[in-house]
């Protein structure tokens, strides 16, 4: 069997690119230097090992930090063989960023005043892709007003004794965010269902919850700790963990509505340029704080 270079190196996890040897072959025409860049990686197909070949491209993203603004190629399968579209996201046009991991599930979401980017990769090991979103935040954030602090403290968390994975990324963001301060942490809930008797039974035979969350804001960013699902059956959504990222500069609107189908929940959706991203959230002291962040009061 032939054997490629990009064969031999393939694996599941996200790479680093240092030099135009490694650059995939499908990109290996696009113009893209690692040298010229703050940071490129290649993100693999979701494919296991036994199943690719030499002759495959077996990546599907090729993702080139610039010092302004983030490009990024993707592969798409066609009839003559593979191609890929290319988009360059300015730093300007960044209007949100949602990080989020389940298992081995890795999803980027890219939000800009245009619509949205979403990058899937495998989170056996999610730092390079934290690096990537640690470093659009630097590009898209104003400069701060005051100096960072120390870390904020966790004592204050309480999600009850569970949901250490969210408590965990919440220390996370505040090592690398110190300025940070927590504004509201919210425990997991059990829902209570709009409707009828029938409506009732069914939801007591399968309860659903509000997941855990987390807020964290400053005066650049709002930073929410959360389930990918923000509603679920019970544990169904209890591994995963999602950061969103808010920059305030950038909010243009905030909407609040009670939920659709549960009791005591309020959806507040915020309009960051060309996006809309709803959070259910417990009606009260919760909702209140989120949309005071988001309305401008920090």
């Amino acid at each position: 069997m032939r054997r490629s270079g990009e064969y031999d190196a393939f694996g599941p996890w996200t790479d680093v690119v240092r030099t135009c040897e490694e650059l995939p072959r499908l990109y290996g025409q696009a113009g893209i230097d690692p040298a010229e860049y703050r940071l490129v990686l290649k993100v693999p197909r979701d494919i296991e090992r036994r199943n690719a070949t030499p002759d495959m491209n077996l990546y599907d993203f090729l993702l080139a930090v610039e010092h302004d603004g983030l490009t990024v190629l993707q592969r798409q399968e066609a009839l003559g063989g593979d191609t890929y579209t290319r988009v360059r996201i300015p730093s300007q046009q960044i209007t949100a960023l949602s990080d989020s991991v389940n298992l081995l599930d890795g999803q980027l979401e890219i939000h800009t005043y245009g619509g949205s980017t979403t990058i899937g990769y495998n989170a056996t090991d999610p730092l390079p892709m934290q690096r990537l979103v640690r470093l659009l935040r630097r590009m898209y954030l104003p400069a701060a007003a005051h100096p960072p602090g120390r870390a904020g403290s966790l004592a204050p968390v309480d999600l009850g004794g569970r949901d250490l994975n969210l408590v965990g990324a919440c220390q996370k963001v505040l090592r690398s965010a110190p300025q940070m301060r927590l504004v509201t942490a919210a425990q997991q809930q059990r829902t209570v269902p709009v409707g009828g008797w029938a409506r009732r039974i069914v939801h007591r035979l399968r309860p659903s919850v509000l997941h855990a969350s987390i807020v964290l804001a400053d005066e650049r960013e709002i930073a929410l700790l959360h389930r990918r699902d923000r509603t679920g059956r019970g544990k169904a959504d209890a591994h995963s963990v999602a950061c969103t990222f808010l920059p305030r500069h950038r909010i243009t609107d905030v909407h609040v509505q009670p939920h659709e189908k549960y009791r005591h929940i309020e959806v507040i959706t915020v309009i960051t340029g060309g996006s809309a991203i709803s959070f259910p959230v417990r009606a009260g002291e919760t909702a209140e704080a989120l949309l005071g962040l988001c309305a401008g009061d920090c």
